[in-house]
């Protein structure tokens, strides 16, 4: 990504994260009109105390000084519970990219940096003991356009499945959850988390 680089946003950056915000806000689909209504007061003074006092930052890509992608995590406390005995909690937030940037990675990179800063300060899964969390993985899904089916080194058999067969052709849980979410695609992410060992357990999803 040449030109690139990312750093974490200070206040100077407040403006921009505003406005990609609300683009964010409507690009998941809020109702007609929610533009129009001003909520930059509300999140000025929010971004501003929360970068001060830590409890969220923002990783930020920059393309020859202009903002392209921003991320986000916010830090606070619920009340401890058996599965979270701590309380203490970070949700991933803010996850925007221009759209003629997406599709290069950037996102990831910088979901990475906001992870490895929530496993910094001891943010563990709600076991309360792996941190959180260990791997991120991304499901696309393509348009067909032209081509052959082709085998490869990982893959010697490949068939054309119709949608309703194709998770008769899968036994491993955590890719039979995976496809049946790409298989139930309706424009929205479908965020999913979830352990495979000592064996497979959904810990949660979400429509984000």
């Amino acid at each position: 990504m040449s030109n690139m680089q990312k750093r974490l946003a200070d206040q100077g950056d407040i403006s921009t994260l505003i406005k990609l915000r609300k683009q964010q806000l409507t690009d998941e689909g809020l109702p007609l009109g929610s533009m129009q209504m001003d909520i930059d007061s509300e999140l000025t003074d929010y971004i501003t105390s929360a970068i001060s006092d830590g409890s969220f930052i923002s990783w930020i890509m920059e393309q020859d000084g202009e903002i392209i992608a921003t991320s986000g995590v916010c830090f606070y406390a619920l009340p401890p519970n058996f599965s979270n005995p701590s309380g203490k909690t970070a949700y991933v937030t803010n996850m925007y990219t221009k759209p003629e940037y997406r599709r290069k990675g950037i996102a990831t990179e910088l979901l990475e940096m906001v992870i490895d800063e929530a496993r910094s300060r001891g943010y563990t899964w709600h076991d309360g003991k792996t941190a959180v969390p260990t791997k991120v993985m991304l499901d696309f899904i393509c348009d067909y356009i032209e081509g052959a089916l082709t085998p490869s080194d990982e893959t010697s058999e490949v068939i054309w499945v119709p949608k309703a067969n194709v998770t008769d052709y899968i036994s491993l849980p955590v890719l039979r959850l995976r496809f049946r979410n790409v298989l139930q695609f309706n424009g929205r992410i479908h965020y999913c988390s979830y352990v495979t060992q000592p064996e497979f357990k959904l810990l949660s999803e979400r429509i984000i």
